[in-house]
């Protein structure tokens, strides 16, 4: 393969670029570095392989050849997925790495793969075959997925003798596919190789490069006379791994970027214990003293600095990826959203998904849903977060609570990672249009994913069934028993309306009637026909329990309570209607 940018003519002295790049993926444990170390002839025993922390870069030669290769390993935790998304590309070769739950294992990562990197080459390894695996169903994987370029089981283990030729032959294969990508063939004159040698040293000087600097090096080398442009010419060092640049991101200061400042930087947040202690919410001064904690080279050698000026261009690019938020909060504070706590809070008073009138729509991915979908759903609608009365975000790892600051309606989404489903329900008197604004923005985000396979169930509502005797849940006071007509407000008004009063109210007791006229008394907006309202209301008490029957007799049978309640009917209406 010959990519114009080089063989413009013969009398140029052209030779190959002879640059590849190759990517690890799997679960934790799978043998991704040790497969990397294997290649490279170090040493392997089980059990001596520390988990990678984020991405490691290695060079490899490529046997018999002067191609070299940039090895990229990833690490396997699921918070850690998310990000992937900022260093796959679609010109690179995979190595999926598999070991229990084998097929299980290779149908998330290829679909991964398929979703943020096209059809790029993949190579199946299944791992550890010195121990009892489960069997991979390459067949029916390979015909999903004809992006499979090979398949191959072995160990990576140093002393697994029995497996050495299967190592050799996964060897070979791995190398022949690398030069199958062709990024190695493409041809540069001495002028090219000289930008991309400066290019990438700065980078590696100063962790970046804006975009003056980068053209003007370009201006300086004639790269724009030699076949290539600029684009084309950045977007060729991204792919092969010697710098990063992000197309989507319109950014002159930081145009190109040293790729192992960048997931240092990114990966090393992600994992610090500060961000585990604090529950996914960091200041900006703790970024800083995270990140200049500790002195970090590069596969070459070279040191890397974290000058503040530049680490906001750290948590740019997670804001820009959908992967944190600023808080609302004074001072510059991030929530990064994948270091969420994974428990559900308290929810009690603040969302029920059984109240009558919710709405639900569920989602379901066949394949994959990618790790990065809740996070990007929560920064996205961030602003509509909503909070307990201790001003704490109703927020965690696989949910959010939401409230429209304009429309009366709260929703909950949620998502369950082994079910492959994403569910929104919706309650309030605007119930129907925070639904419909919230679906439009899912759909705007599914469709940044490349190759999703998306079912949506239909639209389904809480009916408000009518509870019985034993069913009513006996609580505090008659003041609760308001705060619950306020939570059931979209259905309340719904039925009666329809002069059907099918609710009921939770009472232990009545209790003193001068505190239910305190309650109701602040509200203002008045009912066209009080006494009927208050009938509405004791009738669906009697019908609802013998207990809180003998209730509502016993209110209906004190004259004088009775008088002050219709005083103050107007605001139950509201409350119902």
């Amino acid at each position: 393969m010959t990519e114009q940018g080089a063989a413009v003519s013969e009398d140029k002295n052209l030779t190959p670029l002879n640059r590849v790049r190759a990517i690890f993926v799997g679960d934790t444990a799978t043998g991704k570095t040790s497969l990397i170390r294997r290649l490279n002839g170090e040493p392997v025993i089980a059990g001596e392989e520390k988990e990678t922390q984020g991405v490691e870069i290695r060079e490899w030669s490529v046997p018999d050849s002067p191609i070299k290769a940039k090895l990229w390993d990833f690490a396997g935790k699921p918070m850690a997925h998310a990000s992937h998304q900022l260093f796959l590309r679609a010109r690179c070769l995979y190595v999926v790495l598999v070991d229990t739950n084998a097929s299980e294992q290779a149908e998330y990562w290829l679909a991964h793969i398929q979703s943020f990197a096209k059809s790029a080459p993949v190579l199946l390894v299944r791992n550890k075959i010195d121990l009892e695996k489960d069997a991979l169903n390459s067949g029916a994987l390979t015909k999903k997925y004809p992006n499979i370029v090979g398949v191959h089981s072995l160990s990576s283990l140093s002393k697994a003798d029995e497996f050495a030729q299967n190592f050799v032959q996964f060897s070979e294969d791995f190398s022949q596919q690398l030069k199958a990508l062709g990024t190695h063939e493409i041809l540069f004159s001495a002028n090219q190789f000289a930008a991309l040698d400066k290019i990438r040293d700065l980078c590696r000087q100063n962790a970046l490069l804006d975009q003056e600097k980068f053209d003007e090096i370009c201006e300086e080398y004639a790269i724009g006379e030699q076949g290539f442009d600029k684009i084309t010419f950045v977007r060729l060092l991204d792919d092969i791994g010697e710098l990063i640049h992000f197309s989507t991101l319109k950014w002159s200061e930081a145009y190109v970027l040293n790729p192992r400042w960048l997931t240092y930087g990114i990966y090393t947040l992600l994992y610090s214990d500060d961000i585990i202690r604090q529950k996914g919410v960091l200041r900006h001064a703790d970024v800083a003293r995270i990140l200049q904690a500790e002195t970090v080279q590069d596969e070459q050698g070279n040191h890397i600095n974290f000058t503040k000026e530049k680490l906001r261009f750290i948590t740019d690019v997670l804001k820009q990826f959908r992967l944190r938020y600023q808080l609302p909060i004074a001072g510059s504070f991030y929530a990064i959203i994948d270091r969420f706590v994974e428990e559900k809070p308290n929810l009690k008073g603040y969302f029920n998904k059984q109240d009558a009138g919710t709405l639900s729509l569920s989602f379901h991915f066949s394949g994959l849903l990618p790790r990065s979908m809740m996070p990007k759903i929560i920064a996205i609608l961030h602003d509509d977060i909503a909070q307990n009365v201790q001003d704490e975000e109703l927020v965690w790892r696989y949910g959010v609570i939401l409230e429209h600051e304009s429309y009366q309606a709260k929703a909950c989404w949620t998502v369950d990672y082994q079910q492959n489903t994403l569910t929104l329900w919706v309650q309030g008197e605007d119930a129907e249009i925070y639904l419909q604004i919230l679906r439009d923005e899912a759909q705007k985000i599914f469709d940044t994913f490349k190759e999703l396979s998306i079912s949506t169930s239909s639209i389904t509502r809480v009916e408000n069934k009518q509870k019985k005797a034993e069913d009513i849940i006996v609580t505090a006071s008659i003041e609760e028993a308001v705060e619950n007509l306020k939570q059931s407000l979209a259905t309340i008004k719904h039925t009666v309306e329809k002069h059907d009063a099918d609710f009921f109210v939770r009472v232990s007791a009545y209790g003193d009637l001068q505190r239910i006229e305190m309650q109701l008394g602040g509200i203002e907006k008045a009912s066209s026909d009080p006494e009927k309202t208050l009938q509405l209301l004791l009738d669906s008490i009697q019908d609802d329990s013998l207990g809180v029957m003998k209730l509502a007799k016993e209110i209906k049978a004190a004259d004088e309570a009775v008088a002050q309640l219709k005083q103050n009917a107007k605001a139950v209406s509201d409350l119902l209607l």
